[in-house]
């Protein structure tokens, strides 16, 4: 933060009250030592302010009860007041807003309505970080889909789609995303959606962003960082303070002044001075003996550093290529992908496709010299929208998403030789084209349901998050709703067990494998057990396992779950879970606990996969048929939950004691061989990859199938032939009821008590909306609880 000890700008430079502060003479002000009670009074300060001389008096009085101003640049103030003085006399020439951040004029937005317009698209926004990096609270962080237009140096979050004529409201100004010093990456420590980039801010706020494809993402990803590396004006100094406390230097939010030359020639010397300034910084460590404070300090200036030289490695990245040479391999209508398509339904012709005109008076005004290749950018993005067609004009199956889960209003998507048209907006359920709807499991509920159900009306599940996220899809009544399926479970259409493990190379790999003669040395510090969880008394009860482990075996936990063990400030987050320094850490470890939050067949996540890549035996408790998914029968130490954890802390500590026994979990590894024939065919088989750009995502996947099934029933009645028939089974998503642990030190938890009830309830649901359903028209909510509770 500028000015921990003083601002530094054009002007006037105005000290912070100090200890020691010179008032114009060569020896500081001196103070009597005075003796102090237990309470300081306000009578105290007084006595001690008489002493000072007048004048002295008058700036000590100043410097206490006034707000501290920032520093502002000469020629920035006057821009500002020439933009207030146009607004003030309604001038059509020029028109420019600030949003303001608060107290720092420098973070301010300049709203320009005649900057260029640089992209636009469907993105869905998570909000991960807010300002200085602190964690969004819970109730803030859910996903909202907006139609995003990037404009000038600001990326707009609006409602509805951009319209060059209409005015911004509100809310679009209070969505606005500065993206000056900004630098926007793929999101690979996020695996629940595909297609996910993450977005850092000048101030250190974090937001995700779903696109619609991985060509999106990428193009997103390459058009901010590219506006960020030509636009952005040089940031100031860091701020004058203590060595100890840490300081981020201020990035303002103008426009550079600099021509492009200019600006790669500073991003260059910029990268440098970063560079050297890490390497000394790591050359220094700070004693293990400092405060925990100062420590944190300097993880915080490291991981900064870290940033910032990425950031400008990426800056001078682009300058120098030139953002035309990015796009001349996808120039041209030859190079566009399956959303710029419009077949028809017999796949012959094709309707016309709206245009995207681009309006050149929106760069007018915007800075004296707009580089050609951003120009050339905003064009290119301009003509490869995503084009829209009314009802009309779709004459291809139309599949709807009636859970909104990708936010795609409409879109034409190639399957192979198949094309469909995907679309969120309900309007087409009776659209004569409409085929099929689509459903995201979480969402799935009573309160919206496309009816009545016609016959050529198909229903698809896509479910592969946990059991307890909707119970009522477990049970026979509703899961044989759905036509088609793609969930955790081996047992389904498109099953999507291996969703967080990218391949074979993942699990091979011996990046993070330490010698074991390096992990007994570590420890004397560590404990040989690491758990980290922070979504506490799950379905599965593993907190009260591990606690009651816990009193045999010393275990680190670094979650908010059974917490006796911090993690570094930056990596107390969910979305650190996949950061190299939380591996070094993990990787560390003799045993991690993998323990899932449910206790199905086939539900396995990442709580697995982790410890396996880094070359930690995992103890896993989850999937009773887990073993048919380890790369090789002594990959893990598979819980067994009838036997009592002392037990098992018994087998661990006699392993952590034979080296040649532990090392048996450690020799498929070593020798990088995967031995299991099942799981090595899922994974060369799968028509889906995971953080893979050359593969489609499984929620590609899951469309696809959707959409040649339909296609393979259109051509069955071209050909005279019965349509064929798919129905889900219930082995498709099946979990017993929660099951509790019963050890002495269990704690009373109402939460833990809940999911067996919770499960309960949901068959009672399940069985009347299976009876709802067959009567095929629509319900109320309440008639649909009069038959929930109907014996």
């Amino acid at each position: 933060m500028i000015g921990v000890n003083s601002v530094q700008g054009t002007g006037k430079v105005r000290m912070r009250a100090s200890g020691s502060v010179k008032y114009g003479r060569e020896e500081p002000v001196r103070r009597q030592p005075q003796h102090r009670s237990k309470s300081l009074k306000v009578s105290t300060s007084v006595e001690f302010n008489t002493g000072l001389p007048k004048k002295e008096k008058s700036l000590y009085n100043s410097i206490k009860n006034e707000k501290l101003e920032w520093a502002v640049d000469g020629d920035e103030l006057k821009k500002s007041l020439s933009e207030l003085a146009d607004k003030n006399h309604h001038s059509h020439t020029k028109s420019i807003s600030r949003i303001s951040s608060g107290s720092n004029p420098f973070l301010d937005i300049a709203h320009d309505p005649n900057a260029a317009v640089y992209k636009t698209g469907f993105l869905a926004r998570k909000i991960h970080a807010d300002m200085d990096g602190k964690k969004t609270p819970r109730g803030k962080r859910g996903w909202k889909t907006f139609y995003a237009v990037l404009k000038g140096m600001i990326l707009y979050l609006q409602k509805d789609e951009f319209k060059p004529e209409k005015a911004l409201s509100e809310d679009d100004l209070k969505n606005a995303i500065s993206v000056h010093h900004a630098l926007a990456i793929k999101a690979m420590d996020y695996e629940k959606k595909p297609n996910v980039l993450k977005l850092k801010t000048a101030d250190w706020r974090v937001f995700l962003f779903q696109a619609q494809s991985p060509e999106e993402m990428e193009s997103w990803i390459r058009i901010i960082n590219s506006v960020a590396a030509m636009f952005s004006a040089p940031s100031f100094p860091a701020a004058i303070g203590s060595q100890k406390k840490f300081s981020r230097p201020l990035l303002p939010a103008t426009t550079t002044r600099m021509s492009q030359e200019e600006q790669l020639k500073s991003h260059e010397a910029k990268l440098k001075h970063v560079s050297t300034e890490l390497a000394e910084h790591r050359s220094y460590p700070p004693d293990k003996k400092v405060k925990a404070k100062e420590i944190d300090e300097y993880r915080l200036k490291e991981h900064y550093l870290e940033f910032e030289e990425s950031r400008y490695e990426m800056y001078v990245k682009l300058l120098k290529e030139g953002v035309k040479e990015l796009l001349t391999a996808r120039d041209g209508d030859a190079a566009l992908k399956k959303s710029q398509s419009s077949p028809s339904l017999n796949q012959e012709s094709q309707p016309a496709a709206a245009k995207v005109k681009r309006n050149t008076s929106e760069r007018k005004d915007y800075r004296p010299e707009t580089p050609k290749v951003i120009e050339q950018l905003g064009q290119f993005e301009q003509n490869t929208l995503r084009k829209q067609l009314t009802h009309t004009q779709v004459q291809v199956p139309v599949i709807v998403w009636w859970s909104p889960l990708t936010g795609e209003l409409g879109r034409l998507g190639e399957c192979g030789h198949n094309r469909c048209f995907f679309t969120v907006n309900k309007s087409y359920h009776s659209h004569p084209h409409t085929k099929a709807f689509l459903f995201y499991g979480t969402d799935f509920s009573i309160e919206s349901l496309p009816l009545p159900r016609h016959e050529q009306h198909q229903w698809a599940l896509f479910h592969e998050e946990s059991p307890k996220n909707n119970y009522k899809l477990f049970h026979e009544p509703v899961i044989t709703l759905f036509n088609h399926t793609a969930t955790f479970s081996r047992r389904s259409h498109l099953p999507l067990t291996t969703q967080h493990l990218e391949g074979l190379s993942a699990l091979s790999t011996q990046t993070h494998l330490l010698p074991l003669s390096y992990k007994n040395q570590l420890r004397r510090t560590l404990a040989p057990v690491a758990y980290i969880q922070s979504d506490c008394d799950p379905p599965s009860d593993r907190d009260v396992y591990v606690q009651e482990l816990m009193q045999h075996i010393q275990v680190d936990s670094y979650g908010q779950c059974l917490h006796n063990k911090d993690l570094p400030p930056h990596l107390r987050d969910s979305t650190a879970m996949d950061d190299q320094d939380f591996y070094q850490i993990l990787a560390q470890y003799k045993f991690i606990l993998a323990f899932e939050n449910a206790v199905c067949d086939d539900y396995i996540t990442e709580k697995l996969w982790r410890p396996l890549k880094l070359g930690v035996v995992p103890v896993y408790f989850g999937a009773p048929n887990v073993r048919m998914w380890l790369p090789d029968n002594r990959s893990a130490v598979v819980v067994n939950p009838n036997e009592p954890p002392k037990k098992l802390a018994q087998y661990l500590k006699r392993l952590d004691k034979n080296d040649g026994e532990y090392l048996k979990y450690l020799e498929w590894k070593q020798k990088r061989e995967i031995s299991n024939v099942n799981l090595v065919t899922e994974l060369k088989e799968r028509p889906w990859g995971v953080q893979d750009i050359g593969q489609d995502s499984f929620i590609d996947a899951f469309e696809c199938m959707v959409c040649n099934r339909v296609w393979e029933n259109i051509h069955r009645q071209e050909k005279k032939l019965p349509s064929k028939v798919w129905r889900a089974e219930e082995s498709h998503l099946t979990c017993p009821p929660p099951k509790l642990f019963e050890f002495a030190v269990s704690p009373s938890s109402s939460l833990r008590q809940i999911w067996r009830a919770s499960y309960e309830q949901s068959r009672r649901e399940a069985r009347a909306l299976g009876l709802m359903l067959r009567r095929n028209r629509n319900f109320t909510v309440t008639q649909f609880w009069r038959e929930v509770f109907t014996d």
